[in-house]
C-alpha cells in the first residue's frame, strides 16, 4: 500500500474539492487534447 502512495506523489496527485474535480472532468471530457501528454 505505501508503494501506491509513493507513487501517486510522485506522479503529482494532490487532492482537490469535489467541484473542482467535477470541472476538470468536464475540461477533460470537452479539451482531452489539452492533457494528453502533456507533464504539467
Amino acid at each position: 500500500m505505501e508503494n501506491t502512495y509513493v507513487r501517486l506523489n510522485e506522479m503529482g496527485y494532490r487532492r482537490m474539492p469535489e467541484e473542482m474535480y467535477k470541472e476538470w472532468i468536464e475540461i477533460l471530457t470537452r479539451e482531452p487534447e489539452q492533457f494528453v501528454g502533456n507533464k504539467n
